[in-house]
């Protein structure tokens, strides 16, 4: 019986995690972020707090 339980409990809380997972997931992939679909350096690393960030040249 006790083991019954904690594997109704363990299925539960993966059951449980999978759905907020997922739920997670779709969120972001609703709402795109604007600003990074016309900055050139969205992705790339920064180096904040040691210099300004140098903006790229004019075309």
């Amino acid at each position: 019986m006790t083991a019954d339980l904690w594997a109704l409990v363990a299925a539960g809380l993966a059951i449980g995690g999978a759905a907020a997972w997922l739920r997670q997931r779709r969120r972001h992939a609703r709402r795109p972020d604007p600003a990074a679909a016309h900055d050139p350096m969205a992705g790339l690393p920064t180096c904040e707090g040691i210099g300004p960030r140098r903006e790229p040249p004019p075309d």
